[in-house]
């Protein structure tokens, strides 16, 4: 059913439960296209009753579906991949410039892409890497740099070595 309100530009109905909410909500959404990210599919939409804002919703977080008579038009400035692309992973926030120093260990994995926009990596005298990148997804890049344990270390911005200290801290009490 989603796919046939994004291919015929059809308004739906939807209840989805969103990662925090206690309850489901129903709403109208206008599907534009789908995205997949960290083997997960989402949907990028617009939501009418708030003014065509748009939002990314998680597909497996969809209770229910229904399709509508209701047609709608996506703007022709729409860009999903330019939606996206300061974004870290799938969610969008305001971009945030991180730096991250790699260990010797962790500095092939920092090297071998790009991991944002404005991406600098500066090779340390001791074999370390400082690497230097603006994305948004705050939480994403929390994730990602826990992925790497002692291998890397947060420099900038202090709310992100902060939260980051935070869940080591969180996650050693639990031990």
């Amino acid at each position: 059913t989603l796919c046939s309100c994004i291919e015929e530009h059809r308004r739906a109905t939807v209840s989805y439960q969103a990662a925090k909410a206690p309850e489901p909500k129903t709403y109208d959404i206008d599907p534009y296209t789908l995205v997949d990210h960290g083997n997960a599919l989402y949907v990028i939409v617009a939501v009418p009753k708030h003014e065509g804002s748009i939002r990314i919703l998680a597909v497996d977080r969809i209770k229910s579906l229904d399709k509508t008579e209701t047609t709608f038009s996506i703007p022709e400035s729409f860009d999903p991949e330019q939606y996206l692309n300061p974004s870290f992973g799938i969610f969008v926030e305001e971009p945030i410039r991180v730096v991250v120093q790699f260990s010797v260990d962790s500095a092939v994995y920092a090297r071998e892409r790009t991991w944002g926009q404005e991406q600098n990596i500066a090779e340390l005298d001791n074999g370390e890497v400082e690497l230097a990148f603006t994305a948004a997804g705050f939480e994403e890049i929390v994730r990602w740099v826990l992925s790497f344990g002692k291998g890397a270390r947060v420099v900038k911005p202090e709310a992100l070595v902060e939260r980051v200290k935070q869940e080591l801290t969180e996650a050693i009490q639990g031990y």
